[in-house]
């Protein structure tokens, strides 16, 4: 994987295989691109069932689909707010 930076804090993350290119802002999403061609048999969301239901009522006129598992990121975020006093707990004493 490599990194090109266009202006700071902007870089391009890229890796070129013998056939596919993958190209992200994001230097996660382009290794677990590379990690999921390399390991086929982890989780997909083609395989499911709640994005395949979401994707088909968007029929055939979307040109970009964003999916979130936003429930898992309400946790994510509720168990940080929770842990915040860890954080900030000896500040001004």
């Amino acid at each position: 994987m490599h990194n090109l930076v266009i202006f700071p804090p902007f870089s391009v993350n890229y890796a070129i295989l013998d056939d596919v290119a993958v190209l992200s802002l994001s230097a996660t999403m382009v290794q677990d691109v590379l990690r999921r061609r390399s390991t086929p048999d982890l989780p997909s969301l083609a395989a499911d069932p709640e994005y395949l239901a979401s994707r088909q009522r968007l029929g055939d006129v979307a040109g970009v689909v964003s999916w979130s598992d936003t429930a898992a990121e309400m946790r994510g975020l509720l168990t940080m707010v929770r842990r915040l006093p860890e954080f900030f707990g000896g500040l001004g004493e």
